[in-house]
């Protein structure tokens, strides 16, 4: 969860990670209704598409992670021989 704000108002931009990729997608930006300090309701909007209006990147790929190593039916037999040795 990423903290932002929506039509003035605080709001908390979910993503997804894709486990074949290792990005994490847009999800869904929850928007908090306040009332004298505390959350009265939270609605939550499941488009992606609203993110970049709240700015917040459509996707992102976790820092200091690294990219996920393709699954060894996916490699080529030329990277398959080469690990043998």
């Amino acid at each position: 969860m990423v903290p932002t704000t929506a039509n003035g108002q605080p709001a908390l931009a979910g993503y997804s990670l894709d486990s074949e990729t290792g990005v994490f997608r847009a999800a869904a930006i929850e928007v908090l209704t306040l009332e004298d300090g505390l959350v009265k309701e939270i609605t939550a909007f499941g488009t992606p598409e609203l993110f970049p209006a709240s700015g917040c990147r459509p996707s992102s790929r976790p820092s200091g992670r690294p990219a996920p190593r393709p699954a060894p039916e996916a490699r080529s037999s030329a990277e398959r021989s080469s690990r043998r040795g």
